[in-house]
């Protein structure tokens, strides 16, 4: 139980370091484009995601935070994201709960989340 809370908060503060991530997350209608990262394919609304360039420039776009959960997560945790932006980060997160864990993500325009998660079949761990 303590390890899931300390999870929880590691990702809210997360959330509240990357304010220009979490206020780009507007209209979701905008055109896709695709960046091939480490945890596989990512999608992301080139009109209003500010990751994106970095995404198609390192196939990352929190590298730090990845490699900080890769010392916290274990398989068979329960992981929650607010705000998934470019869908990377619940991508790394499904990779280090594995199959007997789950990725939670709640956001307010998941096209992105939703087209990663389709061409991801490892990702079957994030709802």
């Amino acid at each position: 139980m303590a390890r899931a809370g300390g999870v929880l908060r590691l990702l809210a503060l997360l959330a509240a370091a990357t304010p220009a991530v979490e206020q780009a997350a507007g209209g979701g209608a905008g055109q896709l484009a695709w960046a091939n990262t480490r945890a596989g394919q990512v999608a992301y609304d080139i009109t209003d995601c500010p990751c994106g360039t970095v995404l198609a420039a390192y196939g990352e776009a929190q590298p730090d935070a990845v490699r900080l959960f890769e010392r916290i997560v274990r398989p068979a945790d329960l992981a929650v994201v607010v705000g998934s932006a470019c869908a990377s980060l619940p991508l790394e997160l499904a990779g280090l709960v594995g199959s007997r864990g789950a990725v939670r993500v709640f956001d307010a325009h998941p096209r992105a989340l939703e087209q990663t998660l389709a061409h991801n079949p490892q990702a079957a761990s994030v709802v």
